[in-house]
């Protein structure tokens, strides 16, 4: 007997902190090897952008370096250079709906999140790719925002990804996103 249940979706996510290493190195070509070890049908990256690699952005530089498509999420510029959350699609994948959430908190650094319904080979999955804020009561409110959405316009299937920049006990709040009750402990870097 043959399996004719399509093949599982890799998905990953990675904060590439504008592609500068742990060695203080800009270096996106590394990021790039990660990327294609991977392999992943669809990427969420943070921290994409600040700087040009040759005369692409970064986000486009991933773009086409993998040959996927790139749905951009500028949370603010440096020097006319977008700076933020990227989703990267295989080319196979369909892009049937794109929003983008503002989840800013004053006085606190300006945030967003990639809000994509998208055709797979397993059906409609819906992707929110986003990076929380780096206090409590900011990101207490950015996940606010999400179960606000997430309740909206509901999707059987529905993955959020992201740096979340959340440890210990507040990692219960994520609860409100469809965390599952117990929580497995896993570090994030």
């Amino acid at each position: 007997m043959t399996d004719t249940s399509p093949a599982p979706l890799r998905v990953m996510t990675y904060n590439i902190h504008s592609c500068i290493g742990g060695d203080r190195r800009y270096d996106p070509e590394r990021i790039l090897t990660i990327l294609r070890d991977v392999d992943a049908d669809i990427i969420a990256l943070q921290e994409v952008g600040g700087f040009l690699h040759g005369e692409l952005e970064q986000a486009h530089f991933f773009e086409h370096k993998l040959d996927m498509r790139a749905v951009i999420g500028h949370n603010r510029f440096r020097s006319n250079i977008s700076f933020g959350n990227v989703l990267l699609v295989r080319k196979d994948i369909q892009i049937d709906d794109m929003s983008l959430v503002d989840l800013s908190v004053v006085p606190f650094e300006r945030r967003g999140a990639i809000d994509c319904i998208l055709g797979t080979r397993i059906g409609a999955v819906r992707v929110v790719a986003t990076h929380l804020g780096l206090l409590v009561r900011e990101r207490r409110k950015q996940i606010e925002i999400i179960a606000g959405r997430l309740a909206e316009r509901q999707q059987p299937t529905t993955l959020i990804l992201g740096d979340f920049n959340i440890f210990g006990p507040e990692r219960r709040r994520l609860r409100r996103i469809g965390a599952p009750h117990i929580l497995p402990k896993l570090y994030s870097f």
